[in-house]
């Protein structure tokens, strides 16, 4: 985010799964000067979105990956029809709504020339509402937690992103004119 007076970001969990809850903070957030933000994968329908999206001046999404079979199976819903009706409700009717697509990059699974593509179509569909791309690459920084807790860690296998890559995949998206940051995960290399 920009400096400014300060905000408040809601997170989760999905902070759409409450969404009375979420626009009473914002609420009472704006009427202090705050900024909000709402950090979303996207749950709910046209109806709780219009609870939260009035009060709401930015929104981090993460689209996660752009298959909707890969979806299914890497976070066992079906989120890519939900996505692609959020994103036409909010360039519909909250076109001030600032959008930071956050992409988190996964070695051979979000980081492929499709992958690519297809996050460059899906931040153009966001039209006059897209800011820009961050991009953050995967860590196991969470991975003790599984292991105290005595479960199997899901990602199992994965290794940690590396830097240069991530840095190859920020220059190829700025190359077809799609803003980007580049998340920092402690500098993997």
């Amino acid at each position: 985010m920009r400096p400014n007076n300060g905000g408040i970001t809601l997170s989760g969990g999905d902070p759409l799964v409450q969404p009375g809850f979420a626009a009473a903070i914002f609420r009472r957030a704006r009427l202090l000067g705050l900024t909000t933000a709402l950090d979303t994968a996207v749950s709910g329908s046209p109806v709780s979105w219009d609870v939260v999206l009035p009060h709401t001046t930015h929104v981090l999404l993460c689209p996660k990956i752009f298959d909707d079979d890969a979806y299914k199976h890497l976070v066992g819903v079906d989120g890519g029809p939900v996505l692609r009706r959020f994103v036409s409700h909010l360039v519909g009717s909250y076109p001030e709504i600032r959008v930071t697509v956050r992409w988190v990059l996964l070695n051979g699974l979000t980081d492929t020339q499709e992958q690519l593509e297809r996050l460059a179509a899906f931040c153009r569909s966001l039209r006059t509402c897209f800011d820009e791309v961050e991009l953050l690459p995967y860590h196991d920084f969470g991975r003790h937690k599984y292991d105290a807790l005595g479960w199997r860690y899901p990602m199992e296998g994965t290794p940690p992103y590396v830097r240069a890559d991530a840095e190859t995949f920020a220059r190829q998206l700025e190359e077809i004119g799609v803003a980007c940051v580049l998340g920092d995960a402690l500098g993997t290399s």
